[in-house]
């Protein structure tokens, strides 16, 4: 898939500028802006009682995401074909995070809350419990055309649709509790860790969208992105230490695939 992106970029660039004796025009541009997760990325099932987060990073057999709202920010070179009118093709590179979702927090914040209370039920003292999930990022590179039309002077709508490849890079998860425990001398120390690193994944992409650009310089729009099925795995540990003696295991995970797919609205800025 890596090497197929790369020959169609290579294609590409030797058609717009090798194609021909009319020089193409350039335009580039910067975007930020906001994402709205889709179906089962932004599903879960998260109910509070102990093992209740019916979602991908605890249960390998969910394709729930749980993911919540998120920020973006990419760039897109458009390379004008003087053959057609409006027709450009274009690259362009992003970077989508989307945070947990509210339900997922929710969880998070009673799994926290109670994991503490178990704890301090037993008499012990000098509690920390630590429950961090996984957001997930996405790189996505892709390559298209895009079609733009005047409707007014110095205002233009535009269309465009594209495919590529997408990096899914989901941030690491934690869980840890950590307590004091009395003694006759005094008191030790006892703590249980579980930590889990995800693998970098890549898959096929594509995203479609439209909009609006105001003067040279700004535009708005609103696309659709599919980032492909990516299969969420990796490698942890599972760990305790009591008065001072460490004990750990290697574990590993892998789930079933997760489909990040979302709105993004892009505001853009065009040099």
């Amino acid at each position: 898939m890596k090497r197929f992106v790369f020959n169609s970029l290579i294609l590409f660039l030797v058609f717009v500028f090798g194609g021909g004796s009319t020089i193409a025009q350039v335009d580039f541009s910067l975007h930020l802006g906001g994402s709205m997760p889709l179906g089962s990325y932004a599903s879960s099932q998260c109910v509070h009682e102990v093992g209740g987060g019916n979602v991908a990073w605890n249960t390998a057999s969910s394709n729930q995401a749980g993911a919540g709202l998120g920020i973006g920010l990419g760039w897109k070179i458009r390379i004008n074909m003087p053959e057609v009118k409006g027709l450009g093709i274009i690259i362009t590179g992003d970077y989508h995070y989307s945070y947990q979702s509210r339900e997922v927090k929710d969880y998070v914040a009673w799994k926290n809350t109670y994991d503490n209370n178990v704890v301090a039920s037993e008499g012990v003292s000098g509690i920390e419990t630590i429950f961090d999930v996984p957001s997930y990022r996405n790189i996505p590179i892709i390559l298209g055309f895009d079609y733009e039309m005047p409707i007014a002077k110095g205002i233009f709508v535009y269309g465009e649709i594209g495919a590529g490849l997408n990096f899914f890079m989901p941030t690491r998860f934690e869980s840890s509790i950590s307590y004091n425990i009395p003694t006759e001398e005094g008191y030790v120390c006892r703590e249980y860790m579980t930590t889990m690193n995800y693998e970098t994944t890549t898959g096929f992409a594509f995203q479609i969208g439209a909009g609006i650009k105001l003067s040279k310089h700004f535009s708005l729009g609103l696309h659709y992105y599919n980032l492909g099925y990516q299969r969420l795995k990796g490698n942890g540990t599972v760990a305790s230490m009591y008065d001072d003696v460490y004990n750990a295991d290697r574990i590993g995970f892998q789930g079933e695939t997760i489909n990040p797919s979302m709105f993004v609205l892009k505001a853009g800025y065009h040099f």
